[in-house]
């Protein structure tokens, strides 16, 4: 008897103990809340087409992240007169990148970032990656895609088009167009393109300040001649077998162009360091950007950078970011991968007839970008208003008092250094 009471109380104990070591394994295990479902706050800028776009896609961020995406819009002159940016993503006019970095508004874009997988960094178009995205030295910002100033001809197109602007000066039948409704400020690109073209392409990138003092530069050679050949004819009076043609920007909703060529070249550059005209040794026309695109960025006033950090490459991922870059009328494609699909983003037949060059515009690695200066919008709309109301005699004289007033509001030192972050240069 003794035996089996013996071994009874082996089996008790033992089971005593298995039980406390169950018990205390339970305890020791730590509680894990579940992660709080993270709140982003998305602003657009000046773009409600693409905000509606992003409002209804927000569903498919939220089950891919867990978390909720809050989309708001805004003015551009309601975000220039703000004193702080509360959003923690804001989608902006890529020219406006400059005054936003100025206030201190943005974050640079993270390593992380440029190497996701859905952002795909090297399916991104050459000039988008290396020249709009940048600014002094940092990527700020991810596209949504640019558009480059083009041609846009009206009536009948002539059957031997102009490779250069003299030549397209001395066309007797070709006139200036009088409306542009793609393009904000038409007078204005058109002389800018005219300059740059004019000017060796080492030199272009300064050719409206200097750099150290700010001043407005806009009586040199290659200047004034573009004045004279802007004031020659215009739209007036045209008739349906006369052809006219401008500076804007491809057309998005319609086709308000009977065709789109390149912007053209310039018989003669200005050597300013030989103080001379020289003969062009090539009829390559200038890419000129910063009049129309647009940006994503991480503001610094937000408390979920990592979050929003994510949310970037979603949003310009081949999928997600064609979507809603063909909503945009301040977009064109912005990858290679979508340069079959231009025709979600023009007419059929301007894209058909466009796609190619106006790709090969946006995969030069030397486009002409307008200085990303704070204020740049009220530099062109004065550059803009003298062309078109002052006397070839004045303009640029007038112009560059209003230029060096703009500057002056802004702050002569913040404007040196904005310019100089635009330039890629040290402070």
């Amino acid at each position: 008897m003794i035996r089996p009471v013996f071994l009874a109380l082996i089996c008790f104990f033992s089971f005593g103990c298995r039980e406390q070591t169950h018990v205390t394994d339970e305890a020791e295990i730590p509680t894990v809340s579940p992660r709080a479902a993270v709140k982003l706050t998305l602003l657009v800028v000046d773009d409600p087409d693409l905000a509606k776009g992003i409002q209804l896609l927000s569903g498919e961020w939220s089950e891919r992240s867990g978390g909720e995406l809050a989309v708001e819009t805004i003015s551009l002159a309601e975000i220039l007169s703000a004193e702080t940016l509360t959003a923690d993503v804001v989608i902006y006019p890529s020219r406006q990148l400059g005054a936003l970095v100025s206030r201190q508004w943005l974050r640079p874009v993270r390593q992380s970032v440029l190497n996701d997988t859905d952002l795909d960094y090297s399916d991104l178009l050459p000039v988008l990656r290396d020249q709009c995205m940048r600014l002094g030295g940092e990527v700020w910002g991810v596209p949504l895609g640019e558009m480059p100033l083009v041609l846009g001809w009206h009536g009948v197109v002539p059957d031997n088009l102009p490779r250069t602007w003299e030549q397209l000066d001395d066309s007797p039948n070709v006139l200036r167009g009088s409306t542009n409704a793609e393009n904000e400020f038409p007078l204005a690109a058109e002389f800018i393109a005219r300059v740059v073209s004019a000017t060796p392409p080492v030199d272009r990138a300064t050719l409206f300040f200097e750099p150290e003092s700010m001043d407005a530069q806009l009586d040199e050679p290659q200047m004034m001649r573009a004045l004279e050949q802007i004031h020659i004819k215009d739209g007036e009076g045209q008739t349906s077998e006369e052809s006219s043609c401008q500076v804007t920007l491809p057309p998005r909703d319609k086709l308000l162009a009977d065709k789109l060529t390149p912007l053209l070249a310039s018989v003669e550059m200005f050597n300013a360091s030989l103080d001379r005209w020289e003969k062009t040794t090539s009829d390559a026309a200038p890419v000129i950007l910063g009049f129309s695109g647009r940006l994503v960025s991480v503001t610094t006033s937000s408390r979920n950078a990592a979050s929003a950090f994510k949310l970037l490459p979603w949003l310009v991922s081949g999928n997600t970011g064609g979507r809603l870059s063909q909503r945009s009328k301040a977009t064109l494609w912005f990858r290679s991968s979508q340069v079959s699909q231009a025709s979600k983003w023009l007419p059929a037949q301007s894209a058909e007839e466009n796609a190619a060059w106006l790709t090969e515009s946006l995969s030069k690695r030397d486009a002409y970008l307008a200085p990303r200066l704070p204020g740049i919008d009220n530099y062109l709309a004065a550059l803009n208003d003298a062309l078109a109301s002052k006397s070839i005699p004045d303009a640029l004289a007038h112009a560059e008092t209003e230029w060096n007033a703009i500057t002056d509001s802004q702050g002569r030192e913040q404007q040196r250094k904005a310019f100089r972050q635009h330039l890629g240069l040290p402070d």
